[in-house]
């Protein structure tokens, strides 16, 4: 009887793994003034390009470098977020799926080393951190 609940503990605690891999939460951060913005669960902040379109994104080639693609198949968010203003699309350049906040995709700058950092802020008038309260896609 033991035997069988031991074996019965380490099924749940594989299939827990198993099911809760790829998710991620998404947070609201708060940095000193400059408002309530978007991070990955371990704090790394969340872009969007200026120049991509709803559901489509133009960062290809040498600018996935700089620009890394956020993807996580599932998404849960902290409160004060909506679930629904999150979705995947497929990147034009056959570089898989991408996630997206009310259809922008997402990405992280190569330089943020830190939970918190935002040194992609404004980089060619073009790549902004996301805050939810003055997002207009």
């Amino acid at each position: 009887m033991q035997k069988t609940l031991i074996i019965f503990f380490f099924i749940f605690v594989l299939a827990a793994g198993i099911w809760s891999c790829g998710t991620t939460t998404i947070l609201l951060q708060d940095k000193g003034g400059a408002g309530r913005y978007l991070t990955d669960a371990k704090g790394m902040s969340l872009y969007t390009f200026k120049r991509d379109l709803d559901g489509q994104s133009t960062c290809i080639q040498d600018c996935i470098n700089r620009w890394p693609v956020f993807y996580k198949e599932n998404i849960s968010v902290s409160e004060g977020l909506n679930a629904k203003d999150f979705s995947t699309i497929l990147r034009i350049d056959g570089g898989g799926k991408q996630s997206a906040y009310r259809g922008r995709p997402l990405y992280y700058f190569f330089q943020d080393k830190d939970p918190g950092d935002m040194k992609g802020e404004g980089i060619n008038q073009a790549w902004y951190v996301i805050y939810p309260d003055k997002f207009k896609p």
